[in-house]
């Protein structure tokens, strides 16, 4: 092979290292609508205000309840990622506008804090407590160290639930704070000192205090402590400890109500069961309750006392779908009585989580103001019931939870729309992923499904999504990796072929192969490589089966590409180049966007690998440049730029590398220009109509707060696109993808909070180079009709419209009639805009050589935008006009007339394509493109074949014409003294 590679032209741009690369842009920033998602492990409802709640979860930040958008919103608004587990509220008991939040995610008091609101959760800031002694590890303790713990594996839930955060009603100075392993705490909201509570102990198996209640009358407080037990006493005087012996079912507390004339207290103990104390202010009495329901593996995590009756109380055992078995005493806990529960479709704004509500119950909360009124949340949100009766039944609904997005994204990808009108699909730790389109800007449009429901064979307990990739050419065609759990574990891999409609998982994957990071061809949807710990594996055949990969050192293309190869050495797949949890953000292969046969690699030791016959063989191209990596939680993800062969992106380390041949030499653009740490990297559609926009989670300017960053120049300088100081931070962004449609637009995978996505407020692009046509690919088989398609038979001209099994529809002519227009295939009700420009393609073929007439016009008054009869012949032709309008008009009619001959016609495809002027080389590589009507020329227009133009090219203006057959300009055709005209014979990519 040829020791070079062709080196693929920029357009030009003046380097200046020192410009500065920073400036701000205004973004409207927001959740993509997925709903729900996530464990709510805790509530809190103000005594004197029932539209004051306020809601905690395990890894997705607080949200307090807006009583006038009737929302949940969002409370945590940090960098540190930490702060989105929240341990507990506290709610000051007269003031209804204090609320105290304990957050923290690791048993690391550096990343631990008290957070304090003044204006009823809508801001907070953290409290500046000196040297924090003690952590929460709020998600259950599970990224802490266990090594010499007794207390379970980290792999298990260790007491998340309860109240460990309580202000003293008798000293709203003191804030009581239940910790992890520390004990307790009493901390003075003033002068910000802490005090640790004697006889409460520490532990060394991370154990938590998980209550901290006080006695509504007395100055008592209870403690409910995992482990240990449960601890009652006066401030500043020594504790009584319960959970010996006589009560070991105590050491398993987790929750504590007392009864409204404060008579009795209930503890739920878990699998203990549920326990009752009386004589509250003494030495308390103890009495395991009976007829209760069994627990389960969970057990009883909450207990509520009505406030409204000292006799009454609610309870449910946790783990799976426990709507219908709430249990109610009337008797102080005497007796217990199960009443069904019901959510209506209606009443389920969530309608991808369809089944198994009350799964997990870890807070029942009576309104204090209205004794109908019942609240519960769970694994999958909050409920509320408006007919809570002791007989029962209850109606639950969880409209009230609109505005909780609890999703942990582990992958997150934007294509071009595709058949299905979806261009986004992201990947969840607890579910296989979700599949989005235009609605996502409507903020109650929440997912209908997630994908392997829609699976047409089983996944078994295949759930949780690994990655995700797409086809860049066929985006009808996507991928996604599930996994049964969260690391090692079995695995599979999902593919649509509608779109996103329906999915079905592949024979040829062995599960034993466990998670793959998977990568499609660009043009060839059977063409697909996953990299798992077994190594590289390709498949040629949908999925059907997979081989293993080799290295060589000498590869051959097996699609046409502009350049060769130079082999330095074979590629070793030997070592682990994959991070085994789903929630691992690296991504170091990736499909080439223009060449269909190429792919690339980045070996963590820093060699670089590129494949060019589809997988099947790798070498190495660069052995010298690309630092390792070191750290396999890094966001790293390499990516590959459509429209620009050989163009490569890769932070590693944080760095931002950029390559314009094929990853044979690198740029460090952090040295180079001011880009100082890429933590994560993406692109999408953009302002430049040369380059699509650069996008990155990172810092810059030896500023150290990361931001969203936007490049518009080749990632020469930067727009800062998200703003602090309007709450438009989420902790740390795992990944990021622009938007493939929508100029501008930046998806984000927020800590915990499902999907984030900004999108520019003054937006510099007037169009979204949108398809105007519905179904105009044909891909629905809807035999005997055309979908969205009208069918016309005039004068007694008749034909059949079908879709055959290839996706084209069929004309069948059995009367031609006298005239074309005597049949008819068409569309209304499509749109024009002035000062935007139409791409009308059509793909034709006929049993012999005939003619069709293609028209665009109004409906109602006739006027006639476009029409233009078209040579037919039976080896199929696409046809393509560019051509645009003065004026609006939304009362379009497109025709496809075809009466007056017999042959069948065969269409392929019949598209309207709206695009800005300033975009037109987004327009598709096409054979033959003819610039009709277009008055005035001023950009590149490019086909693989052939050009025709009439129009206008204006004294002082450019117009570039690329083809690799032909230029024709027909009659019409001006070009103004001092315009520039330059003709390249050269076909498009």
């Amino acid at each position: 092979m040829m020791n070079k590679i062709l080196l693929i032209t920029l357009p030009f741009y003046i380097l200046i290292n020192s410009i500065s690369a920073q400036s701000v842009e205004d973004y409207d920033w927001r959740n993509v609508p997925i709903g729900g998602g996530g464990y709510i492990t805790g509530m809190k409802i103000h005594p004197l205000d029932g539209d004051k709640r306020y809601y905690r979860t395990d890894v997705g930040g607080a949200y307090r309840f807006d009583a006038a958008t009737q929302r949940m919103e969002q409370m945590i608004h940090f960098t540190e990622s930490s702060y989105y587990s929240v341990a507990g509220i506290a709610l000051h008991p007269t003031n209804t506008n204090i609320v105290y939040l304990a957050v923290g995610r690791t048993c690391s008091p550096n990343q631990t804090a008290i957070l304090k609101s003044t204006n009823a959760g809508k801001d907070f800031v953290a409290l500046n407590v000196p040297n924090i002694p003690f952590w929460f590890a709020a998600n259950g303790g599970r990224q802490c160290d266990n090594s010499n713990d007794d207390n379970a594996p980290n792999t298990n839930d260790k007491d998340r639930q309860g109240t460990p955060l309580a202000v003293n009603p008798y000293n709203t100075n003191e804030l009581y704070i239940g910790t992890r392993e520390k004990g307790l705490y009493i901390l003075n909201v003033n002068t910000l000192s802490l005090t640790q509570v004697d006889g409460i102990p520490e532990n060394t198996s991370q154990y938590s205090i998980r209550s901290v209640v006080f006695h509504p009358t007395q100055q008592k407080v209870y403690i409910a402590y995992a482990g240990h037990g449960v601890y009652v006493g006066y401030a500043n005087q020594s504790y009584t400890h319960y959970g010996g012996a006589s009560n070991t079912q105590l050491k398993s507390a987790i929750d504590i109500s007392i009864s409204k004339n404060a008579t009795y207290m209930l503890v739920a103990c878990k699998t203990k069961g549920i326990m009752k104390a009386t004589n509250l202010t003494g030495v308390l009495n103890w009495q395991l309750l009976s007829g209760l329901n069994p627990p389960d593996d969970e057990g009883y995590l909450t207990a509520d006392c009505s406030p409204h009756d000292d006799n009454v109380a609610i309870t449910v055992v946790a783990d799976w779908n426990h709507i219908n078995e709430f249990q109610v005493t009337t008797n102080g806990g005497n007796t217990w009585s199960q009443i069904s529960g019901s959510v209506a479709p209606n009443d389920n704004i969530f309608p991808w989580r369809f089944a198994a509500f009350a799964s997990h119950v870890s807070q029942i909360a009576f309104d204090p103001f209205d004794d109908k009124r019942l609240y519960y949340t769970s694994w999958f949100s909050t409920f509320a019931t408006d007919n809570f009766a002791t007989s029962g039944p209850l109606s639950w609904s969880n409209r009230e939870s609109a505005g909780h997005e609890e999703v942990v994204t582990t992958d997150l990808v934007a294509f071009p729309s595709n058949s299905e009108g979806n261009f986004l699909l992201s990947g969840s730790g607890d579910h296989s992923g979700f599949i989005y389109g235009s609605e996502i800007t409507d903020a109650n449009a929440f997912r209908e499904f997630d994908i392997a429901e829609r699976s047409t064979n089983s996944v078994n307990t295949l759930r949780k999504c690994a990655s995700i990739d797409f086809c860049e050419q066929q985006p009808d065609h996507l991928i996604v990796c599930i996994t049964e759990e969260w690391t090692e574990s079995d695995a599979g891999i999902l593919k649509s072929t509608n779109g996103g409609k329906d999915w079905e998982l592949i024979d040829g994957y062995t599960p034993s192969f466990n998670k793959a990071l998977l990568a499609m061809s660009s043009g060839n949807p059977q063409n697909f490589i996953a990299l798992s710990l077994d190594g590289m594996k390709y498949t040629d055949d949908g999925g059907d089966s997979f081989s293993s990969a080799s290295g060589s050192s000498n590869i051959s293309a097996s699609c046409s590409i502009l350049y060769n190869v130079n082999c330095l050495g074979s590629t070793d797949f030997s070592g682990e180049n994959i991070n085994v949890s789903v929630f691992g953000a690296f991504r170091n292969i990736a499909a080439d966007k223009n060449y269909d046969c190429v792919f690339y690699y980045y070996d963590w030791d820093g060699d670089f690998s590129i494949s060019t016959d589809g997988g099947e063989n790798w070498c190495i191209v660069n052995n010298n440049t690309l630092p390792p990596s070191n750290n396999i939680w890094e966001k790293t993800r390499l990516t590959s730029i459509p429209g620009q062969p050989g163009h490569l992106w890769i932070n590693i380390d944080k760095q931002l590398w950029h390559s314009t041949d094929a990853g044979v030499s690198w740029t460090n653009y952090s040295t180079l220009y001011s880009v100082d740490k890429a933590k994560a990297l993406s692109f999408g559609k953009g302002f430049n109509s040369t380059y699509p926009a650069l996008y990155i989670f990172g810092t810059l300017d030896n500023n150290s707060t990361d931001y969203f960053y936007r490049s518009d120049d080749i990632g020469i300088t930067w727009t800062r696109i998200n703003d602090h100081s309007e709450k438009e931070l989420w902790g740390d962004n795992k990944m990021i993808a622009g938007d493939r449609n929508v100029a501008g637009r930046l998806y984000a995978a927020a800590s915990g909070q499902g999907v984030v996505f900004g999108d520019a407020t003054t937006q510099q692009l007037s169009c979204d180079n949108t398809e105007q046509t519905m179904d105009g690919e044909f891909n629905l088989i809807n035999n005997p009709t055309i979908p969205s398609w009208t069918q016309s038979n005039t004068n007694n001209a008749s034909m059949t419209g079908t879709i055959n099994a290839y996706t084209k529809a069929v004309l069948d002519i059995t009367n031609p009639g006298a005239n074309n227009w005597d049949l008819q295939l068409w569309q209304d009700d499509l749109t024009m805009q002035a000062d935007k420009v139409y791409l009308l393609q059509t793909d034709l073929r006929s049993d012999d050589t005939r003619t069709v007439t293609l028209k665009l016009r109004n409906k109602t008054d006739g006027h006639v935008y476009f029409e233009k009869d078209i040579d037919v012949h039976s080896t199929s032709e696409e046809h393509s006009f560019l051509i645009s309008s003065d004026i609006d008009d939304d009362d379009l009619r497109l025709t496809l007339q075809v009466g007056g001959q017999s042959e069948t016609v065969y269409v392929d495809h019949l598209r309207l394509r709206e695009f800005c002027t300033e975009d037109i080389a987004a327009i598709d590589c096409t054979n033959v493109i003819e610039l009709l009507d277009h008055n005035i020329l001023a950009n590149t227009y490019q086909a693989q074949d052939e050009v025709i133009s009439t129009g206008l090219v204006m004294s002082q203006d450019a117009v570039m014409f690329k083809a690799s057959e032909s230029v024709l300009l027909d009659p019409g055709f001006t070009a103004d003294i001092g315009a520039e005209l330059q003709v390249i014979m050269q076909g498009c990519p």
